[in-house]
């Protein structure tokens, strides 16, 4: 852009000199002949890469003197590419104010039209320049050639002591890059008092559009001092700009932008330029830049932007429903320098004071810091919620010259949690599936674009945390790289309970890696009130928990784990261990006779143990050693099961002890048996009772018992002494 502001500034000194230098010809009283030639070649002199076409050239002499330049074509010589064409430039000034050495001469130059084109970091209005700065730099002129120079400079005198108006009106600049064209309309452009003698004054009017991306309104209205430009050899320009319908394709539109500026250019090409302005009606910003040979310095930087005017009417609004920012400032201050290969910034900034966020009726508050010194960027945020304070700190090093963000260091995070209370389950609203099916399939489709992992060395503390109603204190620490993802360290005390794990994940064609977590004494009834399902709402009992594993995700997730689980004291509201039992006894046949109406199994509202070793993968869950204490006046089971995760074949199978009374001696007595066998099977979760197992298990019991029974009295009849003895212990054996 700056390229081309340059080329726009030549063309403009280009027409204003071509048509107040053919006043000058004309007042010499030339034909229109002898002026064509002269326009031409001068032109040539300034682009000798370039061919001039003239078409024609009229003037009138009498009290007014006016010269027409009709059809001017500028085209690069190398490939015949246009680079200006007007169709009509028209000067004029009174003829005897201009003898006498004074007046104005008035330029108007309708719709021209101006193509800039960048190719490999060279435009076209370079190369069509090139010889004549090559030419530059050739041998001394002769004395002859000296001579024409002071000859010309004795014909230019005359311009040093009057004014030029000039009006350049509907031009069209296109300028290319790479392929993308950005369009320029120049409304207007109004010089007026162009001179020695006093401070012109100058308003542009134009309209810029970049297609697929931005557009805007803009007006300049400034003033230049040519007579301290001569004197001084330094440029003094005062500039007051307002930038209207600004809009961007993708993001929507932005407040309009008022500034003032004045900017100075030393005769070592230094531009020095203070800014302030705002933007809509609230928003501020100033600086001072300062750009040199090597260097370009912001210094004095200060923003001031009010996001409830400049978010208005931007798209991303419609992503912050969640957010109330309508006090929301951004602030920003420091300094900035680019030298050639490095970036040096000492800017700090804040953004407040509070960023509302109500999310699943959580409602926090948040207020951020940051600063970039050097080439360190830090972040630090304070978020209130939950009754208690989040301090997050972000640090990040980096190279704004060489920025790649696959190759970011690590970001350095501490979160720090103080007081934060999570005591009640959040109630919302439960997607349905289809809804959970679409966001999954739209997740794997981002996941098959790309995926890309922000390197992290994460540490996080609790300090005087809750959850329900369990205090928590202690540390977790992660590693996150582009290869992989590490949980070194989980050390969590929870109530009485102690919460430890480690995990590690590998990053590769697929996702794959191991875990471990050991629980020791969690107390399930501190969270209550946090559970949300429908047929669990309330738990108690003291939990130990290990497990050992690892895990792989490519199309699918699977994993496998082994370990061992325990509970004391535990229980489900709204299950009774010893009313499931009693049911399960009722509905057994054999054992119908020996069982009043009256029977029941008294448990607790929890049972006393249960525990488990334990085999899983992602289909299924082996239970190994399933042991379980009802009540030590109730009963107790012993045995194994598989639940299927894919609604396949499920079981749980055991022995029942009875340890009330009630069973023990009638099943031992009639069935010889001390336990009763149990079976629950189904798919999945949904299990119920098989009483045709028990009863099978029950009835060979039974015939057992019978026909040792009907033995016994036979050996008791006929045996004595020793013989009875051996007698029985063969019987035992026969039997058992």
């Amino acid at each position: 852009m700056r390229k081309l502001l340059k080329v726009l500034g030549l063309i403009f000194v280009l027409l204003s000199f071509l048509a107040a230098g053919g006043i000058f010809y004309a007042s010499k009283k030339l034909n229109p002949e002898k002026i064509h030639s002269l326009v031409v070649e001068k032109i040539q002199e300034v682009f000798p890469s370039a061919n001039v076409q003239l078409k024609k050239v009229d003037y009138s002499l009498g009290l007014t003197i006016t010269v027409d330049f009709l059809d001017l074509d500028l085209k690069l010589k190398k490939d015949q590419s246009p680079l200006l064409h007007f169709s009509k430039a028209e000067a004029k000034i009174a003829l005897i104010p201009f003898l006498l050495g004074t007046g104005k001469a008035t330029v108007r130059i309708e719709e021209p039209q101006i193509n800039v084109h960048d190719v490999n970091k060279i435009n076209n209005w370079t190369l069509a320049l090139k010889n004549s700065e090559i030419k530059a730099q050739g041998p001394k002129s002769s004395s002859k050639n000296q001579d024409v120079e002071e000859d010309i400079g004795l014909e230019f005198g005359p311009f040093a002591t009057f004014l030029v108006d000039v009006g350049v009106y509907n031009a069209v600049v296109k300028y290319v890059k790479d392929k993308e064209e950005t369009l320029l309309k120049v409304d207007k452009v109004k010089v007026n008092d162009l001179g020695f003698s006093r401070i012109a004054s100058f308003e542009v009017i134009t309209a810029f559009e970049k297609k697929d991306s931005v557009s805007l309104n803009a007006m300049i209205i400034g003033e230049l001092d040519v007579s301290h430009l001569i004197k001084e050899k330094e440029i003094q320009l005062t500039l007051n700009n307002q930038l209207t319908n600004i809009s961007f394709s993708k993001i929507g539109n932005i407040p309009n932008i008022s500034a003032e500026a004045k900017l100075k250019i030393t005769s070592d090409k230094t531009i020095n330029t203070t800014v302030k302005g705002t933007i809509g009606d609230d928003s501020l910003f100033s600086t001072t830049v300062i750009i040199e040979k090597k260097r370009t310095s912001f210094n004095d930087v200060k923003f001031s932007l009010h996001l409830p005017s400049i978010l208005r009417d931007l798209t991303v609004k419609d992503h912050l429903n969640e957010i109330d920012y309508s006090k929301a400032v951004l602030n920003l201050e420091g300094s900035l320098a680019l030298d050639e290969n490095k970036v040096i910034p000492d800017l700090k900034g804040r953004l407040g004071p509070d960023l509302v966020i109500i999310r699943n009726k959580i409602k926090s508050k948040s207020a951020v810091e940051f600063s970039w010194t050097k080439e360190k960027a830090q972040i630090h945020v304070v978020t209130n919620a939950f009754d208690g304070q989040i301090d997050s700190d972000f640090s990040l090093k980096f190279d704004p010259l060489d920025f790649d963000i696959k190759k970011l260091a690590p970001i350095d995070v501490a979160v720090h949690f103080q007081n934060v209370k999570y005591i009640e389950k959040i109630r919302t609203k439960s997607a349905s599936s289809e809804e959970i099916l679409k966001k999954e399939s739209e997740e794997k489709a981002k996941e098959k674009d790309s995926l890309f992992i922000l390197p992290m060395v994460l540490s996080a503390t609790f300090q005087n945390c809750m959850i329900g109603q369990a205090p928590v204190n202690g540390n977790l620490d992660l590693i996150v790289t582009n290869k992989s993802m590490k949980l070194t360290d989980m050390n969590l005390n929870i109530g009485d309970g102690i919460l430890k794990g480690q995990f590690l994940a590998v990053f590769g064609n697929h996702i794959k890696g191991d875990f471990s977590v050991n629980i020791n004494r969690l107390n399930l009834s501190a969270f209550n009130g946090l559970y949300s399902f429908d047929d669990f709402k309330e738990a108690t009992g003291l939990v130990d928990f290990d497990s050992k594993g690892e895990f792989e995700i490519n199309s699918k997730i699977s994993y496998k784990a082994k370990g061992k689980m325990a509970a004391q004291s535990f229980g489900v509201a709204g299950f009774d261990g010893g009313k499931y039992l009693t049911q399960y006894v009722k509905n057994i046949p054999a054992l119908a006779p020996f069982i009043d109406k009256e029977f029941k199994l008294e448990s607790a509202p929890h049972i006393d143990s249960i525990s488990s070793n334990y085999d899983l993968n992602d289909e299924r869950i082996k239970l190994i050693g399933l042991k379980s204490v009802i009540g030590k006046k109730v009963a107790d089971l012993s045995g194994k099961g598989e639940i299927s995760l894919v609604e396949k074949g499920s079981y749980l199978q055991f022995e029942l002890r009875d340890r009330s009374g009630k069973l023990s001696k009638t099943i031992e007595k009639d069935f010889g048996m001390k336990t009763i066998p149990v079976r629950i099977e189904g798919k999945g979760f949904s299990l119920l009772p098989n009483y045709d197992y028990t009863v099978k298990k029950m009835g060979k019991k039974a015939v057992k018992a019978q026909s040792k029974k009907i033995i016994n009295k036979q050996i008791d009849k006929f045996l004595k002494g020793k013989s009875k003895e051996d007698a029985k212990k063969l019987l035992k054996g026969l039997f058992e």
